[in-house]
């Protein structure tokens, strides 16, 4: 997760397939996007995903 996250430049996107290899606990997935954000980056899940969240 570091290294996908170091790898993003602003006004970048990560694309997450399993959320659930990213970040288990809800918190720490909010912390992240929450930093992405301040950093100009976006956060986005595949449309499949959206719907089981």
């Amino acid at each position: 997760m570091n290294e996908a996250l170091a790898a993003v430049r602003a006004g970048g996107t990560l694309v997450v397939t399993k959320l659930d290899r990213f970040a288990r606990p809800y918190p720490m997935l909010m912390k992240i996007i929450e930093v992405m954000t301040r950093l100009s980056q976006e956060f986005r899940l595949p449309p499949e995903m959206t719907m089981r969240i």
